[in-house]
């Protein structure tokens, strides 16, 4: 069923409101869902609360929200999300993130946690640690998992070998920690270019190929941009190994408005999977633990057909595609509007 959505703002732009409506039988239905934003002096987000119309009560009711705290230099310290318990109509801990900076404001850790009602304690969920160079450019980040059992973090992930040149990051590797072997593992690297604007025009991926031991094509992506460095276009291509050839897998087109300052969208490193896909009836989108909070369907033509946010603020969620007719279609995931990533699915 298509929906609209309805977003408000304030005098400096900042988006303080969202209403999403379903259309039925030729009408659109009263909103049954919103979001309400609120900000500190600085436009720090310090509060996301999600609500759902009642239709008996003719009223909002609140099911979920998100909290936000920060340091004197606006750098988050901690984000809390709690869902509201419809019994008690008190608000229960579902995730706690806690942030840590170095002198220069890097980000150095990132530590997740999940409410154990049982206990009334946090548990360890993953953490991420980042190290950076004299010039304040990461130099590896690593991904843990909290092992319950042995009560201690386990290498999941890490982001290594970056090169940078120019002030730009060049390349870098991912690898995959192997708990049998106790070893790390290759899985994927990328090579990026700039124009003289600084601003990235490709991203070449290349994963590790096991059997012949080397790195091969995986994906492109190649960037426009207009003459104030406003991003335009993104073409994303794929290799096809059979005929050694690039083809084009999807485009995305970028509007801005000219009295409205824009922040720059960023491709999320975190791979992004779909399935199943083909689809049927649903999908889910998962972002291999990278957490997100809003998804946005497109047709071919760029046309927007569903746009949900994801209130838990998990790494994953179904969207409904029963409704669907059968073609081809993009899922874009972004992440407090900032960071965006796409895949393209098939509908039967």
């Amino acid at each position: 069923m298509p929906n609209k959505t309805i977003y408000t703002n304030n005098l400096v732009y900042q988006e303080i409101g969202y209403l999403m409506s379903n259309y039925n039988s030729g009408s659109w239905d009263a909103s049954d869902r919103g979001i309400t934003y609120t900000y500190d002096s600085n436009s720090n987000l310090l509060e996301q609360t999600n609500q759902q119309w009642n239709s008996s009560t003719l009223s909002w009711i609140d099911f979920s929200k998100i909290t936000n705290t920060y340091d004197s230099s606006n750098n988050i310290l901690t984000r809390l999300s709690q869902q509201l318990n419809n019994n008690t109509l008190s608000w229960n801990n579902t995730l706690y993130i806690v942030y840590t900076y170095d002198a220069n404001n890097n980000q150095l850790s990132l530590i997740k946690q999940t409410w154990n009602s049982a206990g009334s304690t946090w548990s360890n969920m993953s953490k991420e640690t980042a190290t950076y160079n004299v010039s304040n450019h990461y130099t590896s980040y690593l991904t843990q998992y909290w092992n319950s059992s042995n009560l201690a973090w386990e290498d999941y992930t890490q982001l290594i070998n970056m090169v940078y040149g120019s002030g730009n990051l060049i390349s870098e590797e991912l690898q995959f920690w192997n708990n049998t072997s106790l070893i790390y593992e290759p899985i994927g690297k990328n090579y990026y270019t700039y124009n003289a604007n600084n601003n990235k025009t490709t991203m070449l991926n290349q994963t590790w190929d096991t059997p012949t031991s080397a790195w091969i094509d995986s994906e492109k992506d190649t960037y426009t941009y207009a003459s104030n460095n406003n991003q335009i276009t993104l073409l994303n291509q794929v290799w096809i190994t059979t005929t050694n050839t690039w083809e084009n897998n999807y485009r995305r087109y970028d509007h801005y408005a000219s009295s409205v300052g824009v922040k720059e969208l960023a491709a999320i490193t975190n791979f992004i999977e779909l399935y199943p896909n083909p689809a049927t009836s649903n999908v889910t989108i998962s972002m291999n633990n990278e957490h997100f909070n809003e998804v946005i369907l497109t047709d071919v033509t760029s046309k927007v057909l569903i746009t949900e946010k994801n209130t838990n603020y998990t790494s994953s969620m179904n969207i409904n595609t029963d409704y669907l007719t059968p073609g081809v279609y993009f899922v874009a995931v972004k992440n407090d509007g900032a960071s965006i990533a796409y895949k393209k699915f098939i509908k039967e």
